[in-house]
């Protein structure tokens, strides 16, 4: 790092797979520094390795070529803890579960790693796993600092200080949990009640403390699953819900690479940051699992940018881009479908019979240029639409009459029309309005400012409004719960005063602007 006082040698390594062992120890670029010399002897090395690499003789011997001082920091998934990093958050989602553990699962963790570097005989005495926070001090004196990790999340512990608040919410909880049981004959005779949604993320802009950025999962039992949206740290989500990448997390026996083998469809509403940017990392593990397969295919629907950006970023890294069959989703506009023009509709037809789908219908909404949403029917008589980002839209209504679900955006209470109008969202009261006229069974907010930690504020006569959290998860016949669980989730949010974030859409989501030609054919 400085080349002027002696003992200043710091190394960062990435060595992915086995396969990069031999290059690595054979490179002359480290002999300088594998010496007896204190002054020349590195600090610390930063080991960021794939599965096998650390058991590898090859590389321990290299290790051990480096003095007895120097710290070897790992990074591995295997080796390193999988904790919580985001605590208020998880603590969040460890009362939500007192609700109902199904549907508010607690994310996955482990605070014990999988493997022990002791089992290790071989690699230096110095070494230690990363975790996040951690700090390699050089002044006053050179040495790891912990001080400034963050508490370790363990539920049991959690529960057990929650048990002993005495706290109003866990009565409430109990209280809604016997009225849905009670209720739990409305469930009966709904098409698709096995389909299950998950709402990975469900905030607005960018990131914050409750709410990642938007992504809905809607997994179709013997089918396969669906992505609506797919904001940047989506994976990661997936993660934390699923658990373990090959080992299922929860009652339902999905595990992360069984979900991401059968993702069959990712759809993008529009070019917004806060929409799309998580879509490369998902591809990438897709294309992982499906390398050598010449004819695995994945659909991608999305705005025209979409394919370019996507076919732009594969000349920097192999995401599987020759294996996705991209729909532009002006092609697949319902006004277009209606009068015949079903030129797209050959590129569909293999992902509508492998998913039984009967119809894929887009609609131009009122947002930035080439804004979109969809609606999705199913053989078995469900509909699912989505609005992606908008003002109220009639030819969303149109074409979502009558749906099972209606998840559609809440971005602004309602005492914010103004910004909700000069920045093209909805309030929370619209959203409603718009279940209400397309007569949708169940209306499922989401897309919620990062102003706002709490429970929105809205009317619903008919109790067929559900708030969405991150990590959710339920069944399209248990969609009746959701309005039953507004109750306890005002006297959770109740109390939570913290200021939200002010957020300006023209710094985070407008990532490009649009040609006056895009802007004339959306109108």
């Amino acid at each position: 790092m400085d080349p002027s006082r002696p003992g200043m040698t710091f190394i960062i390594l990435d060595v992915p797979s086995t396969s990069y062992i031999s290059s690595v120890c054979e490179s002359p670029e480290f002999v300088t520094y594998q010496t007896s010399n204190k002054d020349t002897q590195p600090r610390v090395i930063i080991h960021m390795v794939g599965n096998g690499v650390l058991e590898d003789k090859r590389y321990q011997e290299w290790m051990n070529k480096f003095g007895p001082e120097t710290e070897h920091i790992i990074a591995n998934e295997k080796y390193c803890p999988q904790r919580i990093i985001f605590y208020s958050s998880a603590l969040s989602q460890l009362k939500l579960s007192k609700i109902d553990e199904n549907h508010f699962r607690i994310p996955y963790y482990s605070n014990e790693p999988i493997k022990q570097l002791k089992s290790l005989d071989n690699i230096p005495k110095k070494a230690s796993f990363a975790v996040p926070m951690m700090i390699y001090q050089t002044e006053p004196s050179f040495k790891l600092d912990m001080s400034q990790l963050g508490p370790v999340f363990d539920h049991n512990i959690e529960s057990d200080k929650l048990l002993e608040s005495s706290d109003d919410y866990l009565n409430i909880a109990e209280e809604v949990k016997q009225e849905v049981a009670r209720s739990h004959s409305e469930a009966k005779n709904i098409p698709g009640k096995d389909v299950i949604i998950t709402t990975l993320g469900t905030g607005s802009t960018f990131p914050s403390k409750y709410r990642n950025v938007s992504a809905t999962l809607i997994k179709i039992p013997n089918n396969g699953f669906i992505l609506l949206d797919v904001g940047e740290g989506t994976l990661g989500s997936m993660s934390r819900h699923f658990g373990p990448y090959d080992q299922p997390h929860g009652n339902d026996q999905t595990s992360l690479e069984s979900c991401i083998s059968s993702l069959k469809c990712i759809f993008i509403s529009h070019m917004h940051a806060d929409h799309h940017l998580g879509i490369v990392r998902v591809l990438k593990k897709w294309n992982e699992i499906y390398k050598g397969v010449d004819d695995a295919t994945i659909s991608v629907f999305g705005p025209s940018r979409l394919r370019k950006w996507l076919d732009e970023y594969s000349d920097v890294e192999d995401i599987g881009f020759s294996k996705v069959k991209f729909i532009d989703n002006k092609d697949l506009l319902f006004w277009k479908q209606q009068k015949g023009n079903n030129t797209s509709l050959d590129s569909l037809q293999y992902l509508k019979n492998s998913m039984r789908i009967n119809k894929v219908e887009t609609v131009a909404v009122i947002h930035c240029p080439n804004s979109f949403g969809i609606s999705i029917e199913h053989s078995d008589g469900w509909k699912i639409v989505y609005s992606g980002d908008t003002r109220p839209c009639d030819d969303l209504v149109r074409v979502g009459k009558d749906a099972t679900l209606l998840i559609h955006e809440a971005t602004f209470e309602n005492d914010l029309t103004e910004q909700a109008l000069s920045k093209n969202h909805s309030t929370t009261e619209e959203a409603v309005s718009v279940g209400e006229r397309m007569n949708a069974h169940t209306l499922l907010l989401t897309h919620f400012s990062q102003r706002y930690p709490k429970v929105p504020v809205f009317t619903d006569d008919h109790g067929r409004v559900g708030i969405s959290f991150d990590l959710m998860q339920v069944s399209i016949g248990e969609l009746y719960k959701l309005p039953k669980f507004v109750k306890a989730l005002k006297v959770l949010y109740a109390d939570e005063n913290e200021a939200g974030i002010e957020e300006d859409d023209n710094v985070y989501e407008e990532v490009y602007i649009e040609d006056e030609e895009d802007d004339n054919e959306n109108k």
